[in-house]
Protein backbone atom coordinates (compact mmCIF):
# COMPACT_ATOMS: atom_id res chain seq x y z
CA UNK A 1 0.00 0.00 0.00
CA UNK A 2 1.13 3.34 -0.86
CA UNK A 3 0.75 6.58 1.81
CA UNK A 4 0.21 10.28 0.38
CA UNK A 5 -0.82 13.43 1.97
CA UNK A 6 -3.55 15.71 1.12
CA UNK A 7 -0.60 17.84 0.01
CA UNK A 8 -1.19 19.46 -3.12
CA UNK A 9 3.08 19.25 -3.51
CA UNK A 10 4.46 16.47 -5.34
CA UNK A 11 4.99 13.17 -4.16
CA UNK A 12 7.15 10.08 -5.21
CA UNK A 13 6.21 7.16 -5.48
CA UNK A 14 7.88 4.00 -6.50
CA UNK A 15 6.57 0.65 -8.52
CA UNK A 16 7.09 -2.02 -10.50
CA UNK A 17 5.00 -2.20 -13.55
CA UNK A 18 4.13 -5.22 -16.09
CA UNK A 19 5.75 -3.00 -18.96
CA UNK A 20 8.14 -0.44 -18.53
CA UNK A 21 6.46 3.21 -20.25
CA UNK A 22 7.41 6.40 -19.00
CA UNK A 23 5.67 8.10 -21.81
CA UNK A 24 2.30 7.77 -22.78
CA UNK A 25 0.84 6.85 -19.90
CA UNK A 26 -1.17 8.31 -17.14
CA UNK A 27 -2.03 7.86 -13.29
CA UNK A 28 -5.57 8.01 -12.20
CA UNK A 29 -6.41 7.48 -8.21
CA UNK A 30 -10.04 6.70 -8.04
CA UNK A 31 -11.96 7.22 -4.59
CA UNK A 32 -13.74 4.03 -3.45
CA UNK A 33 -15.93 5.75 -2.01
CA UNK A 34 -17.46 7.84 -4.14
CA UNK A 35 -16.18 6.24 -7.49
CA UNK A 36 -14.66 9.69 -8.25
CA UNK A 37 -11.19 10.33 -9.51
CA UNK A 38 -8.74 12.27 -8.51
CA UNK A 39 -7.56 15.87 -10.21
CA UNK A 40 -3.87 15.37 -11.29
CA UNK A 41 -1.90 18.58 -10.96
CA UNK A 42 1.78 17.48 -12.53
CA UNK A 43 2.95 13.88 -13.14
CA UNK A 44 6.15 12.45 -14.45
CA UNK A 45 7.84 9.35 -14.29
CA UNK A 46 11.82 8.15 -13.96
CA UNK A 47 12.94 4.81 -14.54
CA UNK A 48 15.11 3.79 -11.92
CA UNK A 49 16.36 0.14 -11.97
CA UNK A 50 13.91 -2.25 -12.18
CA UNK A 51 11.27 0.66 -10.59
CA UNK A 52 9.41 3.52 -11.94
CA UNK A 53 9.68 6.94 -10.12
CA UNK A 54 6.73 9.00 -9.75
CA UNK A 55 6.65 12.43 -9.32
CA UNK A 56 3.10 13.72 -9.33
CA UNK A 57 0.69 15.73 -7.57
CA UNK A 58 -3.08 15.83 -6.75
CA UNK A 59 -5.05 18.77 -6.16
CA UNK A 60 -8.25 16.98 -4.02
CA UNK A 61 -7.36 14.31 -2.21
CA UNK A 62 -8.80 13.45 0.95
CA UNK A 63 -7.80 12.88 4.24
CA UNK A 64 -8.33 9.06 5.40
CA UNK A 65 -9.01 8.08 2.39
CA UNK A 66 -8.49 5.13 0.14
CA UNK A 67 -7.90 5.63 -3.30
CA UNK A 68 -7.42 2.83 -5.96
CA UNK A 69 -4.33 3.84 -8.46
CA UNK A 70 -4.19 2.50 -11.46
CA UNK A 71 -0.90 3.31 -14.06
CA UNK A 72 -2.16 3.14 -17.69
CA UNK A 73 -1.08 3.20 -21.13
CA UNK A 74 -2.81 6.29 -22.82
CA UNK A 75 -3.25 4.50 -26.01
CA UNK A 76 -5.75 1.72 -25.36
CA UNK A 77 -5.77 2.20 -21.54
CA UNK A 78 -4.63 -1.26 -20.63
CA UNK A 79 -3.58 -1.00 -16.76
CA UNK A 80 0.09 -1.87 -16.35
CA UNK A 81 -0.08 -1.76 -12.58
CA UNK A 82 -2.45 -1.25 -10.20
CA UNK A 83 -2.19 -0.72 -6.33
CA UNK A 84 -4.03 0.56 -3.26
CA UNK A 85 -3.57 4.44 -2.07
CA UNK A 86 -4.12 5.59 1.52
CA UNK A 87 -4.26 9.75 2.14
CA UNK A 88 -3.02 10.79 6.13
CA UNK A 89 -1.59 13.83 7.20
CA UNK A 90 -0.01 11.54 9.96
CA UNK A 91 3.83 10.84 9.75
CA UNK A 92 3.90 7.22 9.11
CA UNK A 93 7.44 5.57 9.98
CA UNK A 94 7.67 2.12 10.78
CA UNK A 95 11.34 2.05 11.40
CA UNK A 96 10.90 4.93 14.17
CA UNK A 97 7.88 3.35 15.47
CA UNK A 98 5.34 6.06 14.03
CA UNK A 99 2.41 4.04 13.43
CA UNK A 100 -0.94 5.00 12.05
CA UNK A 101 -3.78 5.70 14.67
CA UNK A 102 -6.97 6.10 13.52
CA UNK A 103 -7.63 7.89 17.56
CA UNK A 104 -4.92 10.35 16.73
CA UNK A 105 -5.88 13.16 18.28
CA UNK A 106 -9.55 12.34 19.35
CA UNK A 107 -8.72 10.13 22.40
CA UNK A 108 -7.22 11.51 25.37
CA UNK A 109 -6.49 9.48 28.20
CA UNK A 110 -7.09 10.78 31.94
CA UNK A 111 -4.78 10.75 34.37
CA UNK A 112 -6.21 9.67 38.06
CA UNK A 113 -4.92 9.62 41.28
CA UNK A 114 -7.37 7.96 43.54
CA UNK A 115 -8.21 4.65 42.38
CA UNK A 116 -9.77 3.53 45.62
CA UNK A 117 -13.24 2.82 45.31
CA UNK A 118 -15.88 2.42 48.56
CA UNK A 119 -17.85 -0.83 49.35
CA UNK A 120 -20.76 -0.06 51.34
Amino acid sequence: MIVFSTSTNVQNLYFIPRVYLLTGASLTLTDDITGINATSTSESFIRQGDYIQGVVAFSDLKEDRFYTLRFKRNSDSEVLYKDKLFVTNQTISQVNGNLYSINNGEYVEQQTSNNDYIVL
